[in-house]
């Protein structure tokens, strides 16, 4: 384990106070008395294990997140969506919707492969690291702000299920999103192919990007029916039609929903920085 590195708690308990020195004398009476948490923490790389420490001196070495409610993922066959509910954002005593709306693309855009290779080629959560070091701040800073945060990706490789190979990794890689991040939010994947104009044979709305029910859904499902102001709200996908992208869905979808569009680079700076 290396310092410094984000760390989701899956377990954690306290032992018994243990005695600290400051290591300059040898009497009893200047031993104090902490209490030492035994943390099981994943880190980003992947690698699963335990920290002793006090609260104080763990949370030092470790950007470690405090252990939050379970999520819960429903697969919905007649649209193809793939659906994680925060039970923060919904239910009774939890906020209200919001009109401030921050939602993402995943692939390129919070996450990027670690070796460049195509994110649907993964097998592992391992494989993937933020696409910035400013994605967990900036994150945290527009649920502070009020916003209400989303996911919105097309995942076509997932397949109409929860389980398999591609649900697990995908759903793993957006819960320990949820771990790092400390904060709430819904996430939404189109997993059919269908309507890659935004539109099926009969002219109804899909809910594959560039279409636009996988919006409709989060307003219905997850906003508790308040209208979004378009104005403020934003969408942040790297397919935007440019050279070198592998389409323009991302920018389009903004476009169908009406709101602000912005890349990975213009909305959290350089890949990797």
């Amino acid at each position: 384990m290396h310092l410094g590195e984000t760390a989701l708690v899956l377990d954690q308990g306290i032992l018994e106070p243990q005695p600290v020195s400051d290591g300059d004398s040898d009497s009893d009476s200047d031993y104090e008395e902490v209490s030492v948490t035994r943390y099981k923490v994943q880190l980003s790389s992947g690698v699963t294990g335990w920290v002793s420490a006090s609260s104080r001196i763990a949370e030092d070495m470790y950007d470690i997140t405090r252990v939050v409610p379970k999520p819960t993922w429903t697969y919905h066959p007649r649209e193809e969506v793939m659906e994680r509910t925060d039970p923060r954002m919904m239910g009774e005593g939890s906020p209200s919707g919001g009109e401030k709306i921050a939602a993402f693309d995943l692939d390129g855009t919070l996450e990027v492969t670690k070796l460049g290779t195509p994110p649907y080629l993964a097998t592992s959560t391992s494989e993937f690291r933020p696409y910035s070091d400013s994605v967990i701040s900036k994150v945290r800073e527009l649920h502070a702000d009020g916003y209400r945060v989303v996911i919105f990706s097309n995942q076509g490789g997932v397949g109409g299920k929860l389980d398999g190979c591609k649900a697990d990794v995908v759903r793993g890689r957006v819960d320990f999103l949820g771990g790092v991040w400390g904060v709430p939010f819904a996430a939404l994947f189109a997993t059919g192919r269908k309507g890659k104009k935004g539109e099926d044979e009969t002219g109804e709305i899909t809910y594959r990007k560039p279409g636009s029910g996988m919006w409709e859904m989060f307003l219905s499902k997850h906003n508790k029916g308040v209208k979004p102001d378009l104005k403020v709200s934003f969408y942040v996908g790297d397919a935007a039609g440019r050279m070198g992208d592998h389409g323009d869905c991302d920018r389009e979808f903004a476009r169908s929903v009406g709101v602000k569009f912005y890349t990975p680079e213009q909305f959290f700076g350089r890949e990797g920085s």
